[in-house]
């Protein structure tokens, strides 16, 4: 299992497998978008995927540049880890906070907010170091749903 730079190939394969909670998270911060464009746009020098010998991609991330967004980071999950062993679960977990960990080699810290109805994501984000900050809460004009801020590094 491998974190490699994303191709469209990739993206088109995991906007079929993405796990519910992603799907409802993508829902409640921005309804009626089609979900398999919203992926592709994202599609850049900075995204990720993390994949098993045969190509099943487990997660699709990446890493946001420029004014105001240097460090924000960003990952979705599949069907195929929610569905996967604990030995995988555990190679995809080590595999992310050891990507995170090269990213704090260029940035401060990183950051974003997830939906604070994505328990799934909140408590992968714990086992990888993110700490939250619920005080500085974000909610989506489109829907009112909360976004929790955390932070991974940078002293929390």
């Amino acid at each position: 299992m491998i974190i490699r730079k994303a191709t469209t190939e990739d993206v088109e394969q995991f906007s079929i497998h993405i796990c519910d909670e992603d799907v409802e998270e993508f829902n409640a911060r921005e309804p009626n978008r089609d979900l398999r464009e919203t992926l592709l746009s994202h599609l850049d020098d900075n995204s990720v995927v993390c994949v098993d010998e045969e190509g099943f991609v487990y997660a699709y991330g990446g890493h946001l540049e420029g004014e105001h967004q240097d460090g924000a980071c960003w990952f979705l999950t599949s069907r195929h880890l929610t569905d996967a062993s604990l030995m995988i679960k555990l190679k995809v977990t080590r595999l992310i906070k050891q990507h995170a960990e090269k990213l704090l080699q260029t940035y401060p810290f990183l950051w974003n907010y997830v939906w604070s109805g994505n328990t799934f994501h909140k408590r992968f984000l714990e086992v990888i170091g993110a700490v939250f900050h619920y005080e500085q809460p974000y909610h989506s004009e489109w829907t009112g749903e909360r976004f929790d801020l955390f932070i991974i590094g940078g002293g929390k």
